[in-house]
C-alpha cells in the first residue's frame, strides 16, 4: 500500500490538475480494509458478538454464501469448498468401479439396454409382513440373492404382535402379556437366528424362561427396567436429571429389592418372592464373568463440557453461586469413587486366610463343646449383610438415610447381637470374654483380702465359683493346645 501511495505522490507532482484526490482515495480504501481485515483478535470479537450481527433480511432472504457475517460466510464456505472436494474424489471413485465393472458386465451377459433382465438375476420374491388396518398381512418384496428367505415376515409378525399387545396395556395395566411375547420372540430368535452374543451368554436366560417362577421374575424384572428406560428417554440434557433423580433412585431401590431376600422390613421373604429372590441371584451369578469393562476415552470429559456450556446457555455464569452448585450436582450424580483391583484380590487373600482360621476356630470350639456360638455368629452376620446389601450407594457404602426407621432398628438389633455372640466367644485363656472378667473380679476380691487391703472375705460360693473357672481355663487350653498340635 505504501509502495501505491509513493508512487501516486510522484504522480501528483508531474500533475498539473489542482483537484486530483488520489492520495486521499487510496487512504480511504487503505482505512476501509483495515476495518475490514480480519485477525484472531477481530474474529473472538465476532464469535462473542461484541461487533454485532448481520441484519435480519440478509439473514433471512439471502443465501448463506451472501451472508455479511463473516463467521458464517467463513464456515459457509469451508463447508462448500470441502463438500465440493468430497464430490469430486466420490465421482472418481465411481469412475473407477465402473470401468473396473464393466468387463465382468460383459462378462456375465449384462444387457445395459435390457437392465430388467439384471435384476431378476439378482434378486428373488421375499414374503414380509406389513398392516391391513388392524389386521397382520404378508406381502410380496424384491430381496437380494441371499442364503435365507421370508425370515422378514415372521419379524414383522412378532414385532406386529408385540404392538397390538401393548395397545391393550394402556387400558388394563396388565404388561403379562407384552412380556410373553417378547421373550416368545427372544426364545425363537436364538434358536433360528444368528445372534450377536456366544450360546453361554443367551443360556443364562433358560433361568427366566424355563418354568413359571422364571417367567414372573422376568416379568417384574422388566416391568422396572421399562419405567426406568421411559424416565431415561425422557432426559433431554443433563441439566433435567435433577428432576428424575429422586425417581430413578426409587426404581433402582425396586430393582435391588427383587433381589434382596429380605423385604423392605427386613424380614425373610416367604412364597413366591423368596423364590423369584432366589431365581434372581441365581441370574446374576450366571451373568458376573460376562461383562468387560472398557473406558472411552474423552467421553466424560466431553459430557462435562457440554453440561457447563448448557448452563451458560441458560444465563447461568461461571463462577456465580448457582453456576458451582449444579457442577458439583452434576459430578456427585456422574462419578464414583472407584477401588482398586488390588484391592480386591488383598481381599480375597484375606478371606481365604480367614477361612483358614475360622476353621481352626470351629475345632477349638467344637472341643470345648461351643459349635453353636459360632454358627450363631456367621448367621448373624449373614443376616446383616442381606439387609444392608440393598442400601448401598454408587460408591459401595451403606446409605443409611435410605434406610427405613423400621431396617435401622433391625440394623441396631443385629448389632447388638452380634456384640453378645462375640462375647460368648472363647478367648485365647480358654474363656469367653465374660467369665474371664468374672474370674478376675473374684481374684481382685481374694487379692485384696489376703493382702489386708479389704476386710470382705470372699464366700464359699465365690471360692467355689473362681476354682471352677481356673479349672474350665487348665481344661480348655489343654485341649486347644492337643487340638492345634
Amino acid at each position: 500500500m505504501q509502495v501505491i501511495i509513493g508512487y501516486l505522490q510522484n504522480i501528483k507532482k508531474l500533475s498539473k490538475d489542482p483537484f486530483d484526490d488520489s492520495i486521499g482515495s487510496v487512504r480511504r480504501i487503505q482505512r476501509e480494509y483495515e476495518e475490514l481485515k480480519l485477525n484472531p483478535e477481530k474474529m473472538e470479537a465476532l464469535m462473542k458478538g461484541e461487533l454485532g450481527d448481520a441484519h435480519a433480511l440478509n439473514s433471512f432472504l439471502e443465501g448463506y454464501m451472501n451472508n455479511q457475517d463473516p463467521i458464517v460466510f467463513g464456515f459457509a464456505m469451508y463447508v462448500k469448498n470441502n463438500l465440493t472436494d468430497v464430490q469430486t474424489k466420490a465421482q472418481l471413485q465411481a469412475n473407477r468401479y465402473a470401468t473396473e465393472l464393466e468387463p465382468l458386465l460383459k462378462a456375465a451377459g449384462f444387457n445395459p439396454g435390457n437392465i430388467g433382465e439384471l435384476g431378476k438375476r439378482l434378486t428373488f420374491i421375499d414374503q414380509v409382513g406389513g398392516r391391513d388396518k388392524n389386521s397382520f398381512k404378508s406381502y410380496q418384496a424384491y430381496t437380494y440373492l441371499n442364503p435365507w428367505k421370508n425370515y422378514k415376515k415372521d419379524i414383522d409378525e412378532w414385532n406386529f404382535k408385540i404392538e397390538e399387545a401393548k395397545k391393550g396395556v394402556a387400558n388394563t395395566k396388565d404388561y403379562q402379556k407384552v412380556t410373553d411375547l417378547i421373550n416368545q420372540k427372544r426364545a425363537w430368535e436364538r434358536r433360528y437366528m444368528h445372534t450377536e452374543y456366544t450360546d453361554k451368554y443367551y443360556a443364562k436366560y433358560d433361568l427366566l424362561e424355563k418354568d413359571d417362577i422364571g417367567k414372573d421374575a422376568r416379568h417384574r424384572l422388566d416391568q422396572i427396567e421399562s419405567e426406568i428406560r421411559n424416565i431415561n428417554n425422557a432426559i433431554a440434557s443433563d441439566y433435567e436429571q435433577y428432576e428424575y433423580m429422586q425417581e430413578l433412585e426409587v426404581l433402582h431401590r425396586r430393582k435391588k429389592q427383587l433381589y434382596s431376600l429380605l423385604d423392605e422390613r427386613g424380614k425373610m421373604k416367604v412364597g413366591r418372592d423368596l423364590e423369584i429372590a432366589k431365581r434372581l441371584q441365581e441370574f446374576q451369578k450366571a451373568s458376573k464373568d460376562m461383562y468387560d469393562e472398557i473406558p472411552l476415552r474423552g467421553v466424560f470429559q466431553n459430557a462435562f463440557l457440554n453440561f457447563a456450556q448448557s448452563l451458560v446457555d441458560k444465563n447461568i455464569q461461571p463462577g456465580s453461586a448457582e453456576y458451582e452448585q449444579h457442577i458439583n450436582n452434576w459430578l456427585k450424580l456422574n462419578t464414583r469413587i472407584r477401588i482398586k483391583p488390588t484391592f480386591y484380590e488383598q481381599r480375597a487373600s484375606i478371606y481365604d486366610e480367614l477361612a483358614k482360621l475360622k476353621e481352626e476356630q470351629k475345632n477349638l470350639l467344637r472341643i470345648s463343646n461351643q459349635p453353636q456360638v459360632d454358627d450363631e455368629l456367621a448367621e448373624l452376620y449373614e443376616e446383616r449383610g442381606l439387609l444392608v446389601s440393598k442400601f448401598r450407594d454408587k460408591d459401595g457404602q451403606p446409605a443409611s438415610l435410605e434406610m427405613t426407621p423400621e431396617i435401622l432398628e433391625k440394623v441396631k438389633e443385629l448389632e447388638d447381637k452380634i456384640k453378645a455372640a462375640k462375647e460368648k466367644l472363647t478367648t485365647r485363656s480358654g474363656l469367653t470374654k465374660l467369665e474371664q472378667a468374672e474370674l478376675n473380679r473374684l481374684s481382685e476380691k481374694r487379692t485384696l483380702f489376703m493382702d489386708g487391703i479389704s476386710s470382705e472375705a470372699p464366700t464359699q460360693q465365690e471360692y467355689a465359683r473362681r476354682r471352677e473357672l481356673i479349672d474350665k481355663r487348665i481344661k480348655r487350653q489343654g485341649k486347644n493346645l492337643t487340638a492345634i498340635s
